[in-house]
């Protein structure tokens, strides 16, 4: 059956499900809502397996970037590449980036790049001042917002004037000789509008490590800055970041460059607008990237790159109910242009081929249907079409999700079954002999079953996750002993527990207790691999004290090494517009470390791999003041 025909066949599935009758769809939607959401009504009532940190969780966790978020998320955690970038689901290769399908928003705009896809690669590591709530959801979420295929979607909430009118600025002074200082100002306007206005400028400055006699460096430079503008319709997303880092290892073979450097400047700009039941979005990225790398290895000695890259998205939502159906269904477009303006290896200019856009058409169609006053299916059909000029990648993607959700006083239980299937980001297209096989790559398709189950008393909530994952084309390195990405002949199965204990010792005040399971079948030139990890959080408050206490305990059978990560911060709430605060995390240098293989140019003998924590051991004291 072709992909079209499957969707005609799941559209008339989802046709088939709308009746009538005297139970109302949103009295069910609340009542999820309330056991599955302990932040705000933004909550996506068909998001999936969601973790929802409120804004008190974030200020007394010193949450300070994205990266102290992703480590906790389940089957995603924090890792840097071999060019010290964000990248959770790096393999160990020198491409610069394989999270695309892990989708970063600020409020409903997706920051994304034309030729990395996922907007991780700038907001990784970002500074975290602008939110006031984050909400992640993996598993196939809501085709709502992602316009491309995403395993994961991490919404962030910047801070609004109706709470947080006035200003505030923040200074962190840390290890190494690290500093940020940040501020925004907020305010209501006439006729309903209100802005923020953010800024910050953050030098951290991260532990160096030594391969060869060589100094591995991860420091950066950003300066970022953010405004909303925006009332109960409409909403204007304005972002500019400029970076400058040191790139750790980049394309050193030996982990030895004598120079590594990444500088990039991005500027978003995005328009929303939503109705009761229609919704439109237009959004344009742009981002310059410029790279500089020198070695003494004489296979690959220098490379210079500059690239110019612009990514525009429309999308047009429209949803209506009946009585017990609520119906979702929209189109969005995102067209990326790239240019190679210098490419130069071993001081030689290489010229770019023909190929410089990737457009993707998306059409989808969601419905939650009410089966009794205590019960939801949802349904989800999504098609993509993926074109690249001068390019055999073409590809057409289906993707489909089916839920239950069953709730009463005490329980709620989600079931999930989904499909997702991926295609290539522009940067790997046409890149035979560099960073992926030469011919057609097949698109991966990731096909999950997902038990959640939530019993929720008094002040105990339990969930239990079960997750069986198989994935077909899976994209690898080590196929046939290659150096390159290609699609492996065998699928490789993923199977994941996850048992989570939160106790409340007041309505403030939490412990949260989250014992994890990870099995992989089947994963190239590798045995197969488990992974178990415990995290222990305790979160409360002791008069003007906010304490926060997290261990992260994991062990895996590729090394059979314990390693913790504890943090600790303790804040000092002077008054209520001014405080003091000290955090800490890895203290005990013991967090897990992830392996960057190193070969001697000179035998093409390998040395042994580097092993190194994408978390450092950092104290920092900061300040705030409110005005």
């Amino acid at each position: 059956m072709s992909k079209i025909n499957k969707l005609l066949f799941l559209l008339s599935l989802q046709s088939s499900l709308f009746a009538v009758d005297d139970f109302t769809i949103d009295k069910l939607l609340t009542d999820i809502e309330k056991k599955t959401d302990l932040s705000s009504k933004t909550k996506l009532e068909n998001g999936g397996i969601s973790t929802i940190y409120t804004r008190n969780d974030i200020n007394r966790m010193q949450v300070k970037s994205l990266k102290d978020i992703l480590k906790l998320t389940r089957n995603v955690g924090y890792t840097e590449n071999r060019y010290g970038l964000p990248d959770s689901l790096y393999q160990g290769s020198t491409q610069p980036f394989l999270s695309s399908t892990i989708r970063v928003f600020i409020d409903n705009q997706e920051i994304t790049t034309s030729l990395y896809g996922s907007g991780l690669i700038l907001l990784g590591d970002i500074d975290m001042c602008i939110v006031d709530h984050i909400e992640v959801y993996t598993q196939n979420p809501s085709f709502e917002f992602s316009t491309e295929p995403t395993y994961a979607l991490i919404k962030l909430y910047s801070k609004k004037a109706l709470k947080d009118e006035g200003g505030k600025i923040s200074i962190s002074k840390g290890s190494y000789g690290s500093s940020n200082i940040s501020g925004y100002y907020s305010q209501e306007l006439e006729k309903d509008w209100a802005y923020f206005a953010y800024l910050s400028q953050n030098n951290d400055k991260r532990k160096k490590y030594y391969s060869n006699n060589h100094e591995l460096s991860r420091d950066k430079k950003v300066s970022h800055f953010l405004a909303s503008f925006y009332n109960d319709k409409n909403s204007i997303l304005f972002e500019a970041i400029s970076s400058n880092r040191d790139s750790f290892i980049d394309a050193s073979i030996d982990a030895s460059a004598n120079l590594a450097k990444i500088e990039h400047e991005s500027i978003f700009l995005g328009y929303d607008y939503k109705s009761s039941n229609l919704s439109f979005l237009s959004s344009y990225g742009y981002m310059n990237t410029q790279t500089d790398f020198k070695d003494d290895n004489q296979v690959l000695f220098s490379q210079e790159s500059k690239t110019y890259s612009h990514v525009y998205t429309n999308e047009l939502k429209y949803n209506f109910n009946t009585s017990n159906n609520k119906l979702l269904t929209g189109i969005k477009y995102r067209f990326k242009k790239f240019d190679y303006e210098k490419l130069d290896v071993n001081n030689i200019s290489k010229s770019s081929n023909d190929y410089d856009y990737q457009a993707v058409s998306t059409v989808f169609l969601e419905n939650q249907y009410f089966l009794k006053e205590n019960s939801i299916i949802t349904t989800g059909v999504e098609y993509i079409d993926v074109k690249n000029n001068h390019s055999i990648q073409q590809d057409e993607l289906l993707l489909y999700r089916v839920g239950h959700t069953y709730t009463n006083d005490n329980w709620t239980n989600k079931l999930i079954n989904s499909h997702i299937e991926t295609s290539l980001e522009p940067y790997l297209v046409n890149s035979e002999d560099k960073f992926i096989s030469a011919g057609y790559i097949k698109p991966q398709e990731i096909n999950s079953i997902i038990e959640n189950i939530i019993y929720e008393k008094d002040n105990k909530k339990y969930e239990l996750i079960l997750d069986y994952t198989k994935i077909k084309n899976y994209l690898s390195l080590g196929v046939n002993n290659g150096k390159l990405l290609d699609n492996y002949e065998k699928d490789v199965f993923f199977k994941s527990a996850t048992f989570n204990l939160t106790y409340k010792y007041n309505s403030y005040d939490k412990f949260l207790l989250s014992l994890r399971h990870l099995k992989m079948k089947n994963i190239v030139n590798s045995k197969d691999t488990k992974y178990s990890t415990v995290i222990l959080r305790n979160i409360n408050t002791y008069k003007k004290f906010d304490i926060y206490n997290e261990l992260i305990f994991s062990n895996s059978n590729m090394d059979n090494k314990n390693y913790y990560d504890y943090t600790l911060a303790i804040k000092y709430n002077y008054t209520k517009d001014f405080n003091i605060s000290l955090k800490g995390e890895n203290l005990f240098s013991k967090a897990k470390t992830v392996s960057y293989d190193r070969v001697d140019p000179a035998t093409s003998l390998s040395q042994s791999d580097l092993n190194i924590s994408s978390i450092d051991k950092k104290i920092m004291l900061s300040m705030e003041y409110l005005f």
